[in-house]
């Protein structure tokens, strides 16, 4: 069992955060560096954002996302708030997104590089042999 730090919780880096602290700091996050400002009457900043996170986790369209959450407006709505906050060209918003990924991270991490490792396949396995002769 792991020691407490005097205050009762856990010493180390498993610290308890709470879903809407994350989405908070996410939300906060994009809309500074997208730039995001959606000003409709069903479809604010929030709202896209939340629409746009949940399609990305479990990667779905924004038209599924949009009929799922009862709360959403129309996915044709989402994309016109998408299509008139993003820059028209791709590498603009690469930009952006890179700034807004490394501006929390610690400079320690950026001082040296660091060796890493990654296990890559083409053909990916998810649990459901011979569906495929190529797996």
């Amino acid at each position: 069992m792991r020691k407490t730090n005097g205050t009762g919780r856990r010493s180390g880096c498993q610290q308890q955060v709470q879903p809407a602290e994350v989405r908070s700091l996410a939300e906060s996050m994009m809309t500074q560096a997208l730039k995001l400002e959606a000003h409709g009457y069903s479809c604010t900043t929030s709202v896209l954002l939340q629409v746009l996170y949940w399609a990305a986790a479990r990667a779905v369209s924004i038209s599924a996302a949009c009929v799922t959450l009862a709360q959403a407006p129309g996915d044709q709505t989402i994309r016109d708030a998408l299509r008139a906050c993003l820059p028209k060209r791709v590498k603009y918003l690469e930009d952006r997104l890179n700034k807004a990924l490394t501006a929390n991270v610690p400079r320690s991490l950026c001082r040296r590089a660091r060796r890493i490792a990654i296990d890559w396949h083409q053909i990916p396995y998810h649990g459901q042999p011979l569906r495929s002769p190529e797996e």
